[in-house]
């Protein structure tokens, strides 16, 4: 372990300013899907808000955050080439031949952690207050007390093979896992591969009248546009209750309490609390001025701003809502509050698409009750929790491949 470290200012090691972004709505940016990731100031999925088919304005090996309320949370590492967003900083070395991405992870590490929380609409995470942020980083010597460091003294070795032991710990820690939860092995079955596949080929000209309110998706699905509250009814919490008031458990001692946070499921922690005003389980909480929303599967306990979203006619599991949040999100990505973020209706009509049930003529299956759409429509539920556990099988081969690879390679290594 290196023990020497000297303290710098982030503006001393990197300048920062705000990506290239196209001039364009979401809706047009993400018209088209490509291979080219697109940055948001979301804090999950290495803040990609998706892949276009749109040329870089951005090239990779360079650091990435938003400027809006979530600090440090949105800060990640880009590798690749990107399309840069609004609000989105980028943060880039002055020497960049010195910094590879695991100096670059180190350095998002420090910040982290010297950044600390606090930050929100009054007290934003800006580019100039990320500038003069103090860092610890490790030397490679020691001089008198007095001595300026400048980057040349950064112990840049230490800080790579410290990261690459990190991520070989979480490799050794992973292949414990797959094997403890046996997904060792996730094999592909005749019905997942079909699911993934195009399996069904449209006939646009014999469905003209069809197809006039309803969409063929990429896997050659036919759609129909819900509205929220077609599908969910919009429920206010039991009780709304206030952090101060309760004592927040890191580790789940009581019940989840879930807030409006965009991280971990929406969960802030655990607190015990009187259960009578817990919230029922297999519904999706939704934070009302952030469209944040997530599928609970145990009951809990929601602080302010907090909608609770119950599905009306099936009962909710982890797959199918995986899906509906999938399109939700995408939907909601789009929508502009305005004055209305608090407002129910708003929710409840916002638009987003689902697979339908079809009969084998290749026309909708229509309930004449109207319970899920007003032109009859029925979601494909069914269809939906398959297509979700193919996915997630290929995930995790590809999970499985990557750790092979790793290993492989460190085995190799070690001999």
């Amino acid at each position: 372990m290196n023990d020497k470290q000297a303290v710098f200012k982030v503006g001393d090691l990197f300048d920062i300013y705000p990506t290239k972004s196209y001039k364009m709505t979401n809706a047009d940016i993400y018209q088209k899907a490509g291979k080219t990731p697109v940055l948001s100031n979301s804090s999950a999925n290495n803040g990609i808000g998706g892949y276009v088919d749109l040329e870089p304005t951005e090239k990779g090996n360079v650091i990435t955050f938003s400027d809006t309320t979530t600090g440090a949370n949105t800060m990640f590492y880009q590798e690749s080439a990107f399309v840069g967003y609004s609000h989105v900083q980028g943060i880039h070395p002055y020497n960049p031949e010195l910094w590879n991405r695991e100096c670059l992870l180190y350095v998002i590490a420090t910040i982290r952690s010297s950044a600390g929380k606090g930050w929100n609409y009054a007290n934003k995470f800006t580019r100039e207050k990320v500038k003069n942020i103090m860092i610890e980083l490790p030397i490679k010597s020691t001089y008198e007390s007095n001595h300026e460091y400048t980057v040349y003294d950064i112990d840049f070795n230490y800080m790579q093979e410290h990261i690459k032991e990190l991520e070989q710990e979480r490799i050794i820690e992973l292949e414990f896992y797959l094997k403890a939860t046996g997904l060792s092995s996730c094999v592909l079955t005749d019905e997942d591969r079909e699911i993934l596949e195009k399996s069904r080929e449209i006939d646009k000209s014999q469905n003209k009248e069809v197809l006039s309110s309803l969409r063929i998706s990429e896997s050659n699905r036919i759609q129909a546009e819900f509205c929220v509250d077609d599908l969910f009814t919009i429920e206010t919490p039991k009780l709304r209750i206030n952090a101060n008031t309760v004592t927040v458990h890191n580790e789940p001692e009581g019940n989840p309490y879930v807030v409006r946070t965009s991280q971990n499921n929406g969960i802030r922690g655990y607190i015990k609390f009187d259960e009578q005003y817990l919230n029922p389980a297999n519904t999706i909480s939704f934070g009302q001025d952030t469209a944040t929303m997530f599928y609970q599967e145990r009951p809990y306990f929601t602080s302010d701003k907090i909608k609770i979203l119950k599905l009306k006619f099936d009962k909710l599991n982890y797959r199918t809502a995986t899906y509906l949040l999938a399109s939700m999100r995408k939907a909601f990505s789009l929508f502009s509050w305005g004055q209305s973020k608090f407002d129910v209706d708003a929710i409840g009509g916002v638009k987003f698409w689902l697979p339908i049930l079809m009969n084998d003529n290749n026309t909708p299956v229509v309930d004449f009750d109207n319970n899920h759409h007003p032109k009859g429509y029925i979601p494909d539920f069914e269809y939906m929790e398959k297509y979700i556990k193919a996915i997630q099988k290929q995930v995790i081969t590809d999970v499985i491949k990557y750790k092979d690879d790793i290993i492989s390679k460190t085995k190799k290594i070690v001999s």
